[in-house]
């Protein structure tokens, strides 16, 4: 895998370095063209078109599809973050059901 985004994104004072790999040129451009807007939501849908997500780690947050053609790495980079942390690695595996 190649990385395609390495990027920092803040959401209400909350900072997470955030690291994408993809497979393939075509999938790194679908991924940059919405990064600057992603969000959670966002995010959860496109590893859905790609058959879902498991989640391989905690800290860093590893999500990969099940389709193997994106991992995203993400972890925290501010204390607001770190505090947050538990909970937003719950909402990953709320939305991340594993593979099949």
């Amino acid at each position: 895998m190649e990385l395609c985004v390495n990027t920092k994104l803040s959401l209400s004072g909350a900072s997470a370095n955030v690291k994408i790999y993809t497979i393939s040129e075509n999938i790194c451009n679908e991924i940059t063209s919405i990064i600057n807007n992603i969000s959670l939501s966002e995010l959860m849908n496109l590893v859905g078109r790609h058959g879902g997500c498991e989640i391989t780690s905690d800290n860093p947050l590893t999500i990969k599809t099940c389709d193997n053609e994106i991992e995203v790495v993400v972890s925290p980079a501010n204390l607001l973050a770190r505090m947050g942390w538990g909970k937003a690695v719950s909402k990953a595996r709320e939305n991340c059901k594993g593979c099949q």
